[in-house]
């Protein structure tokens, strides 16, 4: 592992058929403990990474904790085995705590997530038959240790908060240390790429709209290195920041002008419209996982339109298709 601050050592975790491709997994070493960020995949080269990674620091004398700031399987997928093999704590929050005991039960897609016919996709049986959200997620028990928004984990010279940051998943959640302006991002803050802002149920509300207010609250803090969960370290977060609100304003843009013929569309109509930096000849070309992946965020962005009053909605139930329009 490189020791990318004090104390504080990154190494690579492959995630294997994902265009994400690796896992910024963290290790902050302290005197007494030792607190890891993120796991990677329950996948053979995912798992022989990340346990060799611990092995390298050498760890095994004093107790190793881990932190999981959103559920999502390339982030929680090891979970389950780091915890039989090292008994130490899983800090994770509530809702995405339940999200992730929920992804190995055969209802998680109709009782989490809205089905395919809702955005207005043909279902053929196989949106995420062999995604690696499903095949590699935490297979075994989690005993977890709830983290809210102001607890505070201690680790060596460094004093961690936990920031509530959704957005990007129904509970994502932030480490801060004030006295370093320190900040282990997760997927809220990505450079090169721009974290997935899908659209969770109504329940958990506009996500695009509280994706961005959770921006606005890591911009206003002082922070002089952001240690995100893929691709590099960010030195200037709010460049960055700005740079994420731009690419959502855009989409929002292209939204509007999508709907500017007065149309009804479904979400999966919308979709297929907007532009995405996807390597495929059009919409219809996308795998299954990917079609229902771009209709959860032209969604999210809909709904933002909606909360706003731009547009407007016709819905009849879970199972069919439901459609936006420009009033």
């Amino acid at each position: 592992m490189n020791e990318v601050y004090k104390n504080i050592y990154t190494g690579e975790i492959v995630l294997p058929k994902s265009p994400l491709k690796a896992l910024n997994s963290y290790i902050i070493v302290g005197d007494d403990r030792a607190l890891i960020v993120d796991t990677g995949f329950d996948h053979p080269e995912s798992e022989a990474a990340f346990f060799a990674e611990i092995e390298s620091l050498g760890l095994k004398n004093r107790p190793i904790d881990l932190y999981l700031t959103h559920l999502h399987a390339d982030h929680t997928g090891l979970a389950s085995k780091f915890q039989q093999k090292f008994g130490g704590k899983v800090y994770c929050s509530a809702i995405d705590a339940d999200y992730i005991d929920a992804m190995t039960h055969k209802d998680y897609f109709a009782s989490h997530l809205y089905p395919a016919e809702f955005y207005g996709l043909h279902d053929e049986g196989d949106f995420f038959s062999n995604h690696p959200a499903v095949l590699y997620c935490a297979k075994g028990e989690i005993s977890y240790t709830i983290v809210k928004e102001g607890d505070e984990i201690r680790v060596g010279e460094y004093n961690f908060q936990v920031l509530d940051v959704p957005g990007h998943t129904p509970n994502h959640t932030a480490l801060y240390e004030k006295n370093h302006q320190l900040l282990f991002s997760g997927d809220h803050i990505l450079d090169d790429i721009t974290p997935n802002i899908s659209f969770w149920r109504f329940e958990h509300g506009d996500s695009l709209g509280i994706f961005l207010d959770s921006l606005q609250k890591i911009y206003d803090l002082p922070v002089k290195m952001v240690f995100p969960s893929h691709r590099r370290l960010i030195t200037d977060h709010r460049k960055r920041i700005d740079e994420l609100r731009q690419h959502h304003q855009e989409r929002l843009d292209d939204v509007m002008n999508i709907l500017s013929t007065g149309e009804k569309m479904t979400v999966a109509e919308v979709a297929s419209k907007m532009h995405w930096d996807f390597r495929a000849k059009d919409f219809s070309h996308f795998p299954p996982a990917q079609q229902w992946f771009a209709s959860g965020e032209a969604m999210s962005h809909l709904e933002h339109l909606r909360s706003k009053g731009l547009v407007k909605m016709d819905m009849v139930d879970e199972n069919t298709p439901i459609r936006y329009y420009k009033p």
